[in-house]
């Protein structure tokens, strides 16, 4: 569906274009793929009751420290967003959405592709876990305010990491989806084709940032208040008005989150088309060089 015309700039490079833009294909993409969408809300919903009564509970105990099961529970999280980032791309490239995208014949596909996000999602994690042990190693603790000398400290040791971990995210975002849709699957690959489209993928990411939060500040207007209201009046219990506001509030974030990433995956697919055009253009060319 989105095909890309192999157009040459300057004569010496290949760039596809592409039928429509980032959002609108987007767009398509969510609309094949709702079946899939709904499951996954319902698989984040669960996930987030589920925290809700393991920190209930844990918050009982004498040992317990704010944040403990985030970890574990994110891991969770990862699952049901690894199945709707799959199905888009399987959409892009090979026009098969919804539930077909899983079929058996598929499966081994899927699980490889799950298995490279997931790891650059440990990878990630790893990144986030050294910043917060920057901050437990200060001895700060959660509600503590950052002021002086100490402020400015972590921040600044934060930074590289924090910058660290956008720019290997943009470079290797390739890397998962090309072991299924290309070629050259091998992480040599991915820095190369990540280095021809590390501009095109932060400019579109720039692109579809406005329609997203024009979508997130209609959602905080026109939801949040009804879910307050509702969960926050007198006539529920405490336990029902915790649990109601949690799983609402974790529902509009996870549908949030969800529409995010299915445009980051149709932008990632594009990077992927037009890396691997760009390298094969170059390899093309080097290969003319060296025959002349």
């Amino acid at each position: 569906m989105s095909e890309g015309v192999a157009e040459k700039n300057n004569g010496n490079s290949v760039t596809p274009k592409f039928e429509h833009w980032v959002v609108w294909e987007s767009c398509i993409v969510l609309k094949k793929n709702l079946s899939i969408v709904f499951t996954a809300l319902l698989a984040l919903a669960f996930v987030a009751a589920f925290e809700l009564c393991v920190v209930s509970t844990l918050e009982l105990h004498p040992m317990f420290r704010p944040g403990m099961p985030n970890l574990p529970f994110a891991l969770l999280r990862c699952l049901p967003v690894i199945a709707v980032v799959y199905a888009v791309h399987a959409t892009v490239f090979d026009n098969c959405s919804g539930w077909s995208a899983f079929v058996k014949e598929k499966r081994a596909s899927f699980l490889a592709f799950g298995a490279r996000v997931f790891l650059i999602f440990l990878i990630l994690c790893v990144f986030g876990l050294f910043i917060q042990f920057l901050f437990i190693a200060s001895g700060l603790k959660p509600g503590d305010h950052l002021t002086g000398g100490l402020a400015f400290i972590i921040i600044m040791l934060s930074i590289p990491f924090v910058i660290g971990a956008t720019v290997f995210s943009i470079l290797f975002c390739t890397w998962p989806v090309s072991v299924v849709w290309s070629k050259d699957a091998s992480f040599q690959r991915a820095l190369k084709r990540g280095k021809k489209t590390f501009w095109y993928v932060i400019g579109r990411s720039l692109i579809v940032m406005l329609p997203m939060q024009v979508f997130q500040l209609a959602i905080a207007a026109i939801f949040l208040p009804a879910i307050v209201f509702f969960f926050g009046s007198g006539d529920t219990t405490e336990m029902i008005s915790r649990f109601g506001l949690s799983i609402s509030v974790s529902l509009i974030g996870s549908l949030v989150a969800i529409l995010w990433c299915i445009m980051l995956a149709v932008t990632i697919s594009r990077a992927l088309i037009i890396g691997d055009a760009r390298l094969a253009a170059d390899e093309e060319e080097g290969l003319s060089d060296a025959a002349g």
